[in-house]
């Protein structure tokens, strides 16, 4: 018991250290809109066998395509701010395509994530169908786009972003780019210590990419209700006093599809974290401030 608590004190400790050491540093950075993005021609990319984000690639408005996300909302303001198109694509076995079957061989493939991979097959279309110059950048999740194309529109910026960081080629990137891309989005909110190293090809992009309002824009015509949303990863047994409290509607951010859970969190007023037990990424929590909820948390967590 006392060697869990050492363990855990110093694991808080250590994240305060980082979060104060990320504070400094974003001191020392140029403040940026998206104003004018408007301008760039961007499309979205991924696989069918890259089972997060959107399904729907006839989806007619930004709500729409999502409404349609299997889990996350993913990067909204490219669809809201920066008006992308979206494509899904059909798995490659080019080497850099692969890294989906390599996340499923080391750490398998829950059943709800092959019934959407096997759901979403039929809805993808040949990458080297797409007319990939009438851009200005593509985004193509986990190399969605093989080299052997992207390598055929030399004027367009390619970019990729690795959902898992525990595969080995997500160290590799942070070197070098992938052959055929320019760009490696690395999933950080912002800079940390690890940006002291971080090399030019490497954009701290998030993989929630929001901005004000941009999630309660998609439901304009929802009120806010004296609601309170609590992050799933709290110990449950800690609210029970809020729960039984008849003032207050409480609702819990899980076990609940994407499209339904942003309906949900539209309406609530209050989004609650509180409690230190595992430090998490925060994408819940950028999303809830772009449902213009507000957020009660500790920002050593995130």
């Amino acid at each position: 018991m006392l060697k869990e608590l050492a363990l855990s004190r110093a694991k808080h400790a250590f994240f305060m250290a980082w979060d104060l050491s990320s504070r400094v540093m974003e001191r020392f950075e140029s403040p940026s809109e998206l104003g004018g993005t408007e301008r760039i021609r961007v499309a979205f990319v991924k696989s069918s066998a890259y089972v997060d984000f959107y399904s729907d690639p006839d989806a007619k408005t930004a709500a729409e395509l999502i409404a349609s996300t299997n889990w996350q909302p993913g990067p909204v303001a490219l669809f809201t701010k920066m008006g992308a198109d979206f494509f899904m694509v059909q798995p490659e076995p080019d080497a850099e395509c692969v890294i989906w079957e390599k996340k499923v061989a080391s750490r398998g493939e829950p059943e709800s994530h092959r019934l959407a991979r096997e759901k979403q097959a039929p809805l993808a279309i040949p990458a080297d169908s797409v007319d990939w110059s009438q851009y200005d950048l593509v985004f193509a999740m986990e190399n969605a786009v093989p080299a052997r194309i992207t390598r055929k529109y030399p004027k367009v910026l390619w970019a990729t972003m690795l959902e898992d960081h525990r595969v080995a080629e997500f160290a590799a990137y942070q070197k070098a780019a992938p052959g055929g891309y320019d760009l490696v989005f690395n999933e950080h909110l912002g800079p940390t210590p690890r940006s002291w190293k971080r090399r030019p090809h490497v954009i701290e992009w998030p993989y929630a990419l929001n901005y004000q309002s941009s999630i309660i824009d998609l439901h304009p015509n929802t009120k806010k209700e004296d609601a309170l949303m609590i992050q799933g990863f709290q110990p449950s047994d800690a609210f029970t006093d809020i729960e039984s409290d008849p003032r207050m509607t409480v609702y819990w951010a899980k076990n609940r599809l994407n499209r339904d859970h942003l309906a949900v969190l539209v309406r609530c007023k209050v989004f609650f974290s509180p409690i230190y037990v595992l430090p998490r990424w925060g994408n819940a929590l950028v999303e809830a401030a772009a449902a213009d909820c507000v957020c009660v948390g500790n920002r050593t967590n995130y």
